[in-house]
């Protein structure tokens, strides 16, 4: 349950921090990284009910619950019941999406992060271009490009991350 309210407070503090260079924004979505890695080894080697293998459901059995629940008159589970285990899935998928794509903006805009390209080029003669310029503009222009889907691709997830948490009330 830390780990839960730990994940919800980390989002928040990233998505209402979401300007650039914003340290908070930053630090928070390290955190959510960090929490949804934990989460996943805890998945792995955690206790009985933490366990991804004590709640996979098939998609028949998540239905069945789904249609118990609409009746008023749902199964109890001892952990998590179907819904709330493709809810979990959900959730740590799309969080995952909105650091890894997050980190690669980072990496984009400041140049800093995981992501960061190593520019180490070594050359006892420079490249000659005709038109430096050219080169520059097209350079940025592609660098454009794959910011703007980045970004495209960090808003959509943090929304459906958003819709998860609205829908998982």
């Amino acid at each position: 349950m830390r780990i839960h309210w730990s994940l919800v407070t980390s989002f928040f503090i990233a998505y209402f921090t979401a300007e650039e260079e914003n340290l908070w924004h930053i630090y928070s979505g390290y955190t959510v990284l960090g929490l949804i890695i934990f989460r996943v080894i805890w998945g792995f080697i955690g206790s009985k009910y933490a366990r991804f293998s004590s709640f996979l459901y098939s998609p028949t059995e998540v239905i069945q619950y789904l249609k118990e629940l609409m009746k008023k008159k749902p199964t109890h589970y001892v952990g998590h019941n179907p819904a709330g285990a493709y809810m979990i899935f959900a959730l740590l998928l799309s969080l995952f999406v909105v650091t890894l794509s997050g980190l690669k903006l980072y990496a984009i805009e400041e140049g800093l992060g995981p992501f960061a390209e190593i520019t180490s080029e070594f050359s006892i003669i420079d490249n000659v271009y005709a038109d430096e310029d050219e080169r520059d503009d097209e350079y940025e222009k592609e660098n454009e490009q794959e910011e703007e889907f980045w970004e495209e691709i960090h808003e959509a997830s943090t929304n459906f991350t958003l819709f998860l948490g609205a829908v998982d009330r």
